[in-house]
C-alpha cells in the first residue's frame, strides 16, 4: 500500500500520476513499465494525500536507467511504509540497499517506534557490516 503523495510530482523520475474526472479517476503510470495500480481508499470527488494505492502487477517493457530508478524508488517506498507498520518482512530486501540506506531505515524505525524492525535492522547492520563505524563519516580536516 503506497500513499498518493509518493506518486505526485515525480514526472522527472518517470512516475506519472493523472487526476481525472474531479478525483474520481486517478491513473498512475511508470515510463518504460506496464503496471496495474488499484486505488484502495476511495471517496467520490476527493483525494487525500494519504489515500493508498496498490501495485498489483508490474513488468518492465524496456530496461533503462530510468526504469532501474523507478524500481529502486518503489522498493524504497515499500520499505518506508512497512517500517511504519513494524513489518519485519522488509528484511528480505535488505541485501539490495547500502549501509547508508539501512542506517536511514534504522532512524525511521526508531522515530516510528517500530521496535521489531529496529531490532532486526540493527542486527542486520551489525552482522553484514561489522567494521562499520558511524563516527568514520565525521572526519576533521
Amino acid at each position: 500500500m503506497i500513499p498518493f503523495y509518493r506518486f505526485i510530482n515525480m514526472q522527472k523520475h518517470g512516475i506519472i500520476a493523472y487526476d481525472l474526472d474531479y478525483h474520481n479517476q486517478i491513473e498512475i503510470s511508470f515510463i518504460g513499465c506496464e503496471a496495474t495500480v488499484e486505488r484502495i481508499d476511495w471517496n467520490r470527488h476527493s483525494i487525500d494525500m494519504k489515500d493508498r494505492f496498490e501495485i498489483t502487477e508490474f513488468s518492465i517493457n524496456v530496461y533503462t536507467r530510468q526504469v532501474n530508478h523507478i524500481v529502486a524508488y518503489l522498493d524504497r517506498i515499500t520499505v518506508y511504509e512497512r517500517i511504519q507498520k513494524d513489518d519485519i518482512t522488509i528484511m528480505n530486501q535488505m541485501n539490495s540497499f547500502t549501509v547508508a540506506q539501512i542506517i536511514e531505515f534504522i532512524s525511521m524505525a526508531q522515530e516510528a517506534g517500530a521496535v521489531n524492525v529496529t531490532a532486526a535492522l540493527l542486527e542486520y547492520r551489525n552482522n553484514t557490516y561489522p567494521d562499520y563505524n558511524v563516527m568514520d563519516e565525521f572526519v576533521q580536516d
